[in-house]
């Protein structure tokens, strides 16, 4: 039986508020798509919604009871949030906490706004400018995540979490080469770019690709796990790296 860990982090801030919703349906369409079509996988899922300093987080630990997760993702609301920037660091510190033990592991991070600090706000509005001025604390918690073998996938919905992605990124890569960024469509027409909306370059990604929504026995495919930045569905992204890491799950007791 593969067996898995998955954590969802989302930033829950009010910014968030005509996305969330829709973020919280799909996340439930897929983990029943899992479900029937991987009868025979064990997943754990975790839910961290993080906000701002103004505001309570939303925090679920591991649970292989689907109707736990569910019940808890419908009660989730986009809440607080004064400035641009948000509480990522704490976000990241309440995974650190989770209970994680199956030995593949999976985390995916959904946000449209950097973290606090000059370093990750790429000149947002920021309230908490001197947070991690030298990037040591978010450095920690990427080398916390690969020294755990978890899997990061960070899915922007806008241009503004660039900055602090790349800091991320470069931490993460000094030791390993399994931080994958997806830029998601979440169908609300959020515009990341002058006339051009999020589901705009999702459409004109998929013209030009072999990538599908739907879930298949098959080996999944280079191109939804590209390392590069690309263009995905927030059910695409989601359900492309469950895939892989019951793969992989499948992959280590076969090794």
């Amino acid at each position: 039986m593969s067996k898995v860990d998955c954590a969802i982090i989302m930033d829950c801030t009010a910014s968030m508020s005509s996305c969330i919703d829709i973020c919280k349906e799909k996340t439930k369409s897929i983990i029943d798509d899992v479900r029937e079509n991987y009868n025979d996988a064990s997943i754990r899922y975790a839910f961290v919604g993080y906000r701002d300093f103004d505001t309570t987080n939303s925090v679920l630990d591991f649970t292989e009871d689907i109707s736990v997760f569910k019940n808890h993702l419908s009660g989730v609301q986009a809440l607080g949030g004064g400035d641009t920037c948000e509480d990522v660091l704490g976000g990241l510190e309440l995974v650190k906490n989770l209970s994680w033990s199956n030995k593949t592991r999976l985390l995916m991070h959904f946000a449209d706004a950097p973290g606090h600090g000059k370093l990750y706000s790429s000149g947002s509005l920021d309230q908490y400018p001197d947070i991690d001025a030298d990037g040591s604390i978010g450095k920690g918690y990427m080398e916390w995540l690969v020294q755990n073998n978890i899997k990061y996938t960070f899915c922007k919905i806008n241009n503004s979490t660039d900055g602090m992605v790349l800091k991320f990124k470069e931490s993460y890569d000094a030791i390993s080469s399994d931080f994958k960024i997806t830029s998601i469509e979440v169908d609300v027409g959020i515009s990341i770019q002058p006339h051009m909306s999020l589901r705009t370059m999702y459409r004109s990604a998929v013209t030009s690709s072999h990538s599908t929504h739907e879930f298949s026995e098959k080996r999944p495919t280079a191109e939804l796990y590209s390392f590069a930045p690309t263009q995905q569905s927030y059910s695409q992204a989601m359900s492309s790296q469950i895939q892989q890491a019951i793969f992989e799950s499948n992959q280590r007791k076969t090794g």
